[in-house]
């Protein structure tokens, strides 16, 4: 009201300005084609100018309206929108908007969405030459919005309208097809085909009326060797009272007969199912253009064609019990049988059994190998089937290493494996004497035989510059290894040529089941070397790991004169407790061992012809031993004697056994190999032998001694 008064008061002095100073008038048209966007007064957040004109020509793409608002307006006010303004146009109407929240609120926009009925939309800014006051002017804010077409007139879609972002498109039901329009549908239910097993049909458009001139085709066809059963559920075709079928029909083809016409109008009488043989059957429907009624609807199952019925093998099972095409069924035998024929067989489409029936036959073992030092035993009548059992025994001199009997296993294998015939060792066949305080240095021999793993060693290599004048003893561990001191096998002298070197393997004979030297029997035999095998530890200096092995060029059988000793049990003790020798199942009182050979039987005379045996005392800790002998006595070394002296082995009797008997086995083990001295027997000193419990992995390693 103010401002109008204020116009017409000054009206002359404005005119008076516009013909001397004309205004400049600022026009711009903007173009968006974005799917959202803002629209700004000119100048925004500043307000906006005089004589300013533009213009937003808004489009998105077709299938969209497009939805105006404004967040924010604030324009200067007139009754009739004359002086500043925004236009909203689109292909229906104007809409003009001016004012602000204080002044013609009524005139602004609001809360209001103007929403356009296509996909432009021109939205129109004006300001005049002035104003009173400066004004915030606005924002606003458009967006696409998907049209639904099928909204109206269900998109011009005969049937089915889908409506998608930007569009839509028309589809028909069950049974109708989409025309080149686009739009229209037609009836276009014929040669329609079903594989499954099991499906459903019906007339088009079930369960409203059928359309007129139908006509129609379900060709049910499934795999050879089904059947097909079709069951109505709901009947109801045009029928007439006198004549069949004049109108609408239904007729079913399959195993080359045909069934119908058929029709009638009674909700409560159906046709009556069908069974075929084949697995073909076609189905047909007729409508004229007269009346229609709610058609029919019915599914089909089939069913497998029969096989004849399979029994379980003897000594077998069968899973399964359905009998009919494709049904398939199992076999599997009892423990101890194996199946011969089809593990499994199907029913076949033509009415027969895949495969052929099978047979449980009872597991067979291989022919058992015979076993090395050892036969097998057999019963009557065995034929190495599941369940039988074989036994084992060992030769003469063997003893069984795992079980004497074996069975046929279920998996065709013999349980438990076959043992093995290991030595039996440490066991004489001729007793020994009972212990005595004879010396070898000047004692008793020892009865013939009773020592039959003793052997003889006869080395000649005399720029080798042997210890034990040339003889020395050893122990015999299996058929083709022996044990004994690796001194016997080394250069000895330090300012010799060959000092520490190994003898070659020709000058070393070896003589087993011998008692006289000078006088073999018929129980001696005499072996070559193959191989030397000394301890790589060996000092030839200090004697420590004094301990070698020797494997025979051939093979030797045992007899009573001809038997291995035992070694101890691997040495598992800590260094802190290394003073401790393992005897097991030895008595702790009066412990003594003994010792045999061919040596010298006192320090100034000659080797003996004949095997000596003496008694040693095993009492003597390695901190005593270390005080009495010069040199120094390690761990790899034990101490035997008697402290009075006269009780010792000498030169000749090295590499031979310091043996100890186990009271549980009474087997006799090597505790101790002849090594080293201060002289034979002498009073207040010990023998010195390698302490072989700290070898017998090495051992084993090399020899491969089974246990």
């Amino acid at each position: 009201m103010a401002r109008t008064l204020h116009r017409t008061r000054f009206v002359a002095l404005v005119w008076i300005c516009f013909l001397s100073f004309p205004a400049k008038t600022t026009s711009e048209t903007v173009h968006r084609s974005a799917l959202y966007g803002q629209l700004e007064s000119p100048d925004y957040p500043e307000s906006y100018g005089n004589n300013v004109d533009r213009v937003w020509n808004i489009t998105v793409p077709g299938g969209f309206t497009i939805d105006l608002y404004f967040s924010l307006f604030e324009l200067e006010a007139s009754f009739d929108c004359e002086y500043d303004y925004v236009k909203v146009f689109n292909s229906k109407d104007t809409i003009t908007f001016c004012g602000n929240e204080q002044f013609l609120q009524f005139r602004t926009p609001g809360d209001r969405h103007i929403t356009s009925p296509d996909n432009n939309m021109v939205v129109e800014f004006h300001s005049d030459f002035s104003n009173e006051e400066p004004f915030s002017g606005f924002v606003g804010h458009y967006r696409a919005i998907d049209v639904n077409e099928c909204l109206v007139n269900n998109g011009g879609c005969e049937q089915l309208c889908h409506n998608f972002v930007s569009g839509y498109y028309c589809s028909c039901r069950l049974y109708y097809q989409l025309q080149p329009d686009n739009h229209h549908c037609k009836v276009s239910c014929r040669d329609i085909v079903y594989t499954s097993e099991q499906d459903e049909f019906q007339t088009p458009d079930y369960p409203d009326d059928y359309p007129p001139n139908a006509d129609c085709n379900w060709l049910i066809n499934v795999d050879l060797g089904y059947s097909i059963n079709i069951v109505f559920e709901t009947f109801q075709i045009e029928s007439h009272p006198t004549v069949l079928c004049p109108y609408d029909l239904i007729k079913i083809d399959y195993d080359n007969v045909v069934v119908g016409p058929l029709c009638g109008e009674s909700l409560t009488e159906l046709p009556e199912s069908i069974t075929t043989s084949g697995n073909l059957a076609n189905v047909t429907f007729h409508s004229d253009d007269t009346v229609q009624r709610m058609g029919f609807r019915a599914r089909y199952y089939v069913t497998g064609r029969s096989c004849g019925a399979l029994y379980r093998p003897t000594y077998g099972m069968i899973s399964g019990s359905n009998f009919t095409f494709r049904d398939s069924v199992r076999f599997s035998c009892n423990d101890g049988y194996v199946i011969n024929g089809s593990t499994s067989r199907s029913c076949q489409a033509n009415g027969t059994w895949s495969g052929i029936q099978p047979t449980c036959e009872i597991v067979k073992c291989n022919v058992p190998q015979p076993i090395s030092n050892g036969e097998i035993l057999y019963y009557s009548g065995m034929n190495f089937s599941y369940s039988n059992s074989i036994g084992f025994v060992c030769n003469d001199y063997y003893e069984i290493n795992g079980s004497n009997s074996s069975e046929c296993g279920v998996n065709g294998t013999w349980t438990p494996e076959p043992p093995v015939c290991v030595p039996i060792c440490g066991e004489s066949s001729i007793s020994p004497r009972e212990p005595s305080t004879g010396r070898i240095v000047g004692g008793r021999q020892a009865i013939p035989g009773s020592w039959p793993w003793q052997v003889l060693l006869a080395i000649s290599a005399p720029k080798y510059d042997i210890f034990g004048d040339a003889i020395c003893g050893g122990s015999l561990l299996n058929e083709e290894w022996i044990m004994t001191a690796a001194h016997c096998v080394t250069g000895g002298f330090e300012d010799s040529e060959t000092y520490g070197e190994t003898v070659p393997t020709y000058t070393v004979d070896v003589s087993l089941g011998l008692h006289r030297r000078s006088v073999p029997t018929q129980h001696t035999i005499n072996r070559t070397v193959r191989e030397i095998i000394k301890h790589p530890n060996y000092d030839p200096s200090t004697f420590d790991s004094d301990v070698a092995l020797i494997h025979l060029n051939e093979s030797i059988k045992f007899t009573e004169f001809i038997r291995p000793i035992c070694l101890p049990p691997q040495n598992t003790h800590s260094k802190e407790d290394d003073e401790r020798v393992y005897i097991p199942n030895v008595a702790d009182e009066d412990i003594t061992a003994v010792v045999i050979g061919w040596g010298k039987i006192s320090e100034h005379e000659r080797t003996s012809d004949r095997l000596r045996e003496v008694h040693v005392g095993v009492d003597v800790s390695r901190v005593e031993c270390n005080v009495r002998q010069y040199l120094n006595v390690t761990r790899n070394m034990v101490c035997a004697g008697s402290r009075e002296g006269g009780r010792d082995a000498c030169r000749g009797d090295s590499g031979g056994p310091l043996m100890l008997q186990d009271d549980v086995t009474n087997r006799y083990f090597t505790y101790g190999v002849v090594s080293w001295g201060d002289g034979c027997g002498r009073e207040g000193n010990f023998g010195v032998y390698v302490r072989i419990e700290n070898f017998v992995d090495w051992i084993q390693s090399k020899i491969r001694l089974e246990r």
